[in-house]
């Protein structure tokens, strides 16, 4: 019995060391998987001594790894390997052979850690504020305050997910009495224990009462650990359900203000209808004393409709025509545009010519005037050419008797050459001698050769002899003919002059005359510019005729149905009002009967109306009330704690550093000092003691020594 009670104080209390020593089972993933557990010794009051986080890591198979954080401190809680520090993080390279569940501690430095609540501890002895260190063996009652107040500055995933447990247990033999408001009381055998609880972000204060003959506390321990059971998975679901609630009540509360407000506002209106009423009843009884006149201004109106519906049938035939017309209209535009279209190339054309011709004209003109001063100057040039011509016919004559005497001497010459010819043919010796001084002169040997160029030089001088005769003969026929070109001179340069004459009086009326057509040619020019335009204008307005010949129609064809149209509606509206003028004068009396006494029930009906509308203001009030009771329950909620900001499915952050990889399991642990009787044990400072080599169950068992012997106590005895 004694063995299974050992046994059952051992789970108790590995339920609180479980979370720091866990292996995972099944299949080993690829990288290094860590547990993380926070162990802090607070002082008396709740302020930070020290804190340790130690770590244990699934190697998975692997020997090198490196975990983020700033430490001051890294032990090795396994085996000899020694970790490599750094500003930021600590490197492990360790055996290849040993297990392959490693654990080591970290002291993280001052400030690199922020945990989601701090706290503050008081104590009280017999209702007066008394120290800790004072109280132990204190006979009286003890009250114990722990505050817990949320740190804004710790992450965000530890603010909105973790849940605060504080909690602590007492001897019962030595106590009195217990008393602690709204936490959860547990007796454990000769033990009794006290636990809290806080939603994330909660703050909130924990009172315990302890009615003893001699005080002993083993302190007071702070558990944190992440909202991840199945059953928070229903805060997911009250959240969405608390904003679909919130956002439907608001809407809801406002519809209801807008329909009371509407209905508030309808004050005035039902008031004003009331007046209304009471005045319609007014008109209803002078429309009844002149219903009289109305009749008569009804007959006469009839009449006017039936002659109005005549004059618009009789307008439907002119319409009709009005169309074809448009159509006509457009057809002989279209046919208009097309010939002026197909004569804007020739006018084009015709302005280029024009233009040319003005061009022709100018440079016309120019010449007419250079040549009035060239003539001038060619007249004076003609009189000295014929003065020279004179003057080379008085060479002429010169010329004649040298000729003469040129003519006398060739005859003369040609009787020589004759005579020579007979002499050298009748006197052989002579033409021996000749043919030798031939030789001799011109170095030929061959007598014959010689003989042959004489009678060559002969023939020579004969048929240049008679060239000269011939053209002494020429000679004279053009000397003849130069005197009658110098009569022709005299008789040209009479009729130049003449003609020079009569050109001077023709230079200034062709010049107007040029003038004045140059003019005309531009003026016609312009005009064609501007026929052009005219051109495109008209094509311009053709088109414009074109877009609007179907509107037009259509309009045409619309105005023709609207008279068909209003000249029926004017019939209808004449057989109506003719029905209704019977319809009155028959029920005309019962018609004001009955209107009499509709509009009195009315304004009765609106005076209650009134009545009930003015009890609107309380319903609205009421559910203002209501909404705003709603609003601020909700927003306690969510003031009070961040219990709708919890997320289970969120991924667990390293207590050092947002760069590790998510740890498979987080828990924070605090414990203030014992106040024990007993001064010669160390148990306040639980993480400082114990050898270097002590293995990791042995190191983190001792955090929790006091509260393993109290559990296991608390079946040791009966």
């Amino acid at each position: 019995m004694k063995r299974a009670k050992k046994i059952l104080a051992g789970i108790l209390a590995l339920t609180v060391l479980a979370p720091a020593c866990a292996v995972p089972a099944g299949a080993a993933a690829p990288a290094v998987s860590t547990d993380e557990a926070v162990y802090a010794n607070l002082d008396y009051y709740g302020k930070a001594e020290q804190i340790s986080v130690v770590k244990g890591s699934s190697l998975n198979g692997n020997r090198r790894f490196t975990d983020f954080g700033s430490y001051d401190k890294v032990t090795n809680m396994t085996n000899g390997a020694s970790p490599v520090l750094s500003a930021n993080s600590v490197s492990w390279n360790l055996p290849k052979q040993g297990t392959d569940r490693f654990y080591y501690e970290c002291t993280p430095k001052k400030g690199t850690v922020v945990l989601p609540w701090s706290f503050d501890v008081s104590y009280k002895l017999n209702g007066v504020p008394a120290r800790a260190e004072s109280l132990a063996g204190a006979s009286g009652t003890v009250e114990i305050d722990v505050k817990a107040a949320p740190d804004k500055n710790a992450p965000d995933y530890y603010r909105n997910n973790l849940l605060l447990t504080v909690g602590t247990y007492v001897k019962m033999a030595d106590t009195l009495s217990l008393e602690a408001p709204g936490a959860q009381v547990q007796s454990l055998g000769d033990y009794k224990a006290a636990l809290f609880a806080a939603l994330p972000g909660e703050e909130k204060t924990f009172t315990l009462r302890i009615g003893t003959k001699s005080f002993e506390t083993p302190g007071i321990v702070m558990m944190m650990v992440p909202a991840a059971a199945d059953q928070l998975d229903k805060v997911t679901d009250l959240k969405d359900a608390k904003d679909t609630v919130k956002d439907s009540l608001d809407d809801a509360n406002a519809a209801v203000n807008r329909i009371l407000g509407t209905l508030e506002s309808m004050d005035s209106g039902l008031r004003e209808t009331q007046s209304g009423l009471e005045d319609l009843d007014d008109a209803r009884g002078t429309i009844s004393s002149g219903k009289g006149k109305v009749y008569a201004d009804a007959d006469r109106s009839l009449a006017d409709l039936t002659q109005t519906a005549n004059r618009l049938n009789a307008m439907v035939p002119h319409i009709r025509k009005s169309q074809q017309l448009v159509r006509d209209l457009n057809a002989d535009a279209n046919a208009s545009m097309k010939t002026i279209s197909d004569m804007k190339p020739t006018v084009t054309a015709l302005s280029s010519s024009l233009g040319e011709v003005r061009g022709d004209l100018s440079r016309l003109r120019a010449v007419l005037n250079d040549t009035e001063e060239d003539r001038e100057d060619a007249k004076d040039d003609l009189e000295d050419l014929l003065d020279d011509i004179r003057d080379s016919l008085g060479e002429i004559e010169d010329l004649r008797a040298a000729q003469s005497g040129l003519n006398s001497n060739a005859k003369k010459l040609s009787g020589t050459l004759e005579g020579l010819t007979d002499l050298l043919n009748k006197n052989p010796t002579f033409q021996q001698e000749l043919i030798q001084k031939i030789m001799t002169y011109t170095g030929i040997t061959d007598p014959q050769q010689a003989a042959a160029m004489l009678t060559g030089l002969i023939q020579q001088l004969q048929s240049t002899n008679k060239s000269v005769l011939a053209t002494g003969d020429a000679l004279t026929d053009a000397l003849g003919e130069a005197e009658d070109f110098a009569d022709l001179g005299d008789e040209a340069l009479d009729t130049i002059d003449d003609t020079l004459d009569l050109l001077d009086k023709g230079v200034e009326p062709s010049k107007s005359l040029l003038s004045n057509l140059s003019g005309s040619l531009g003026d016609l020019q312009t005009l064609l510019g501007q026929s052009n335009g005219l051109i495109d204008d008209l094509n311009g307005l053709n088109g414009t005729l074109n877009q609007y010949e179907d509107g037009t129609i259509r309009t045409l064809k619309d105005s023709e149905t609207l008279t068909y149209a209003l000249a029926g509606g004017l019939a209808d509206a004449r057989s109506f009002l003719s029905s209704l003028e019977i319809l009155t004068k028959t029920s005309g009396t019962k018609l004001d009967s009955g209107t009499k006494q509709s509009l009195n029930g009315l304004i009765r009906l609106l005076q209650k109306s009134l009545d009930g509308v003015g009890d609107l203001s309380a319903v609205k009030d009421a559910a203002n009330t209501i909404h705003g009771t709603l609003d601020d329950k909700i927003d306690d909620l969510e003031n009070d704690s961040n219990l709708l900001k919890i997320d289970p499915n969120a991924p667990i952050v390293s207590i050092t550093s947002s760069r590790n990889p998510s740890p498979s399991s987080l828990q924070i642990v605090l414990r203030t000092r014992e106040i024990s009787r007993d001064e010669g044990k160390a148990a306040e400072k639980d993480l400082e003691t114990g050898a270097e080599n002590s293995n990791v169950f042995e190191r983190i068992g001792r955090i929790f020594s006091k509260l393993w012997s109290a559990v296991a106590g608390a079946f040791s005895g009966s």
